[in-house]
């Protein structure tokens, strides 16, 4: 079950906020109908080898990554830019891979 080998590769992503700022601007956060249980992590309801190569993240006002399930994730040569950021959550630019297996992040460079 869930999406495998998936690439996001020099994709730009400016001013994406979401309606929940716990959530990131890529997420593999489960979002079921009202009523369905949603399947735990390890059941591998999203699943694996995402690539996310080259992007920028340009004045995200919550994290960068949420990952509360997955696996196989690498996040390389990316760019994180905090300048001019407006309705910032504490969590703004942050990487949280709590719930995820085997999670590499490469090479990121923040601007403040």
């Amino acid at each position: 079950m869930g999406t495998t080998n998936v690439v996001i590769r020099n994709c730009t992503f400016e001013d994406a906020g979401t309606l929940v700022p716990k959530e990131g601007q890529i997420s593999t956060r489960c979002v079921v109908p009202a009523g369905w249980d949603i399947p735990p992590p390890d059941k591998g309801f999203v699943g694996g080898d995402v690539l996310i190569e080259k992007c920028t993240f340009v004045r995200p006002t919550g994290p960068v990554l949420d990952l509360p399930t997955g696996r196989n994730v690498t996040m390389r040569d990316c760019t994180v830019d905090l300048r001019a950021i407006q309705n910032a959550t504490p969590s703004a630019g942050a990487f949280d891979t709590a719930g995820a297996e085997n999670v590499r992040i490469e090479r990121i460079t923040t601007l403040r």
